[in-house]
């Protein structure tokens, strides 16, 4: 029903992803692979919704309606089983601030905020700039796979760890948390008293048999658990400034909505209502579309890698529209990859080694585009592996 081949021209238009290439690296005519949104039209829906909007021509200050919360627990419990009350619900304007504004009101000046890397960057800026000092504890790789160390986790919690911010599914590596796993989590955190600011921006990109568990599911981590979730990444609309925190313990809701409210952050924006209410309420036929086509994205880009440049290891993708490839055989200089990639190779691809210790070596690459634009990527990877190892190419894919 919808053509995601077709190649849409993003540039002029204010386009971070593909406007700001020739600024950072000097030239022209670079092809973008990096940044965390699609190169996909959105859901016709969320279009006529903001259209229909725009033709009251007053755009004064707005609240969400009823609808809008509704739409929102209602999508979590046909998706995910999630039970999800109304009240719960806290609008913000975007993830990392609103997760900066939680960090800050559960914690004090000084106070350690775990992160488990490879973690996505903004993390460590948030807790850096807010005072508080940044812990991490890398994650173990297993198999392509991303497992955490529980003794370790236990060591790190015990060392006065006040704060957890997890990432669930993890970004970059794609790790969709078990249940097991997370229920574990939630007893650590408790016994030893951390908040959760867990990121679940991409909960609705996991791919079976992996299945979404929303840590609050959890006895133990309801009370002291805020779920930060958003339509950026579910339906590409992170250009539009929104940002839902799912808060079920009372007593923190409080303390969060004091904490937004006391940075004059009281939700969202007029459009931005419009768009999410019509996401959560008609666009789950295209989300399941544009899942379908990306896992083809993906499937494609490991037989590619496999054959054409087979030292780089592609993880497993269990989630996201982000793959992660090792290039650790090639180079482990995750920098100097890049700047390469870019100035010799015309593609841009973000460096594995900003996600923090575990990552360097290797790279995250955006499959979320038109098949023809993944192929100039991947053979732009598969021109750098043969002309750094000397490796022959092998046979074409069918």
């Amino acid at each position: 029903m919808y053509d995601f081949d077709l190649v849409t021209d993003r540039k002029n238009t204010g386009c971070v992803k593909w406007d700001t290439l020739g600024r950072r690296f000097g030239r022209d005519g670079l092809m973008a692979y990096w940044i965390a949104d699609m190169d996909f039209p959105a859901a016709p829906c969320i279009t006529e919704a903001l259209q229909k909007r725009a033709e009251h021509p007053v755009y004064g200050y707005s609240f969400p309606q009823r609808g809008y919360k509704q739409a929102i627990c209602d999508w979590y419990k046909r998706r995910h089983g999630m039970e999800v009350k109304p009240d719960w619900i806290l609008p913000g304007a975007n993830t990392v601030t609103s997760l900066t504004v939680a960090l800050q009101a559960v914690t004090r000046p000084g106070e350690k905020c775990l992160a488990l890397t490879p973690a996505y960057d903004p993390f460590f800026d948030a807790v850096r700039l807010s005072g508080r000092e940044l812990v991490t504890l890398e994650l173990k790789e297993n198999d392509r796979r991303y497992e955490l160390d529980f003794a370790e986790f236990e060591k790190a919690l015990k060392g006065g760890v006040r704060c957890l911010i997890l990432c669930n599914p993890n970004n970059p590596g794609g790790k969709v948390w078990t249940g097991e796993e997370l229920e574990r989590i939630a007893q650590l955190c408790e016994r030893y008293q951390v908040f959760i600011l867990s990121d679940d921006v991409h909960c609705d990109w996991v791919f079976a048999p992996n299945r979404y568990v929303p840590i609050t599911t959890f006895e133990d981590a309801a009370e002291r658990t805020v779920i930060f979730t958003a339509p950026s990444k579910t339906f590409n609309l992170a250009g539009i400034g929104n940002c839902n925190l799912i808060v079920p313990g009372e007593e923190l809701r409080e303390r969060i909505q004091k904490a937004l409210t006391g940075m004059f952050i009281r939700g969202s924006n007029t459009f931005a209502y419009a768009a999410v209410e019509a996401a959560y309420e008609k666009a789950a036929p295209w989300l399941e579309e544009v899942k379908e086509y990306v896992w083809k994205n993906a499937e494609y880009a490991g037989e590619y890698l496999a054959l054409h440049a087979p030292g780089l290891r592609m993880f497993d993708q269990q989630s996201t529209f982000m793959i992660w490839i090792d290039c650790r055989s090639v180079e482990t200089d995750g920098k100097k990859i890049c700047r390469t990639l870019a100035e010799e190779y015309g593609i841009v691809v973000n460096d594995g080694g900003a996600y923090g210790a575990g990552g360097d070596g290797f790279i995250r690459l955006n499959i979320a585009c038109p098949r023809v634009l993944l192929e100039i990527a991947l053979q732009a990877l598969a021109d750098w592996y043969v002309d750094r190892t000397g490796n022959p190419e092998g046979k074409e894919v069918e």
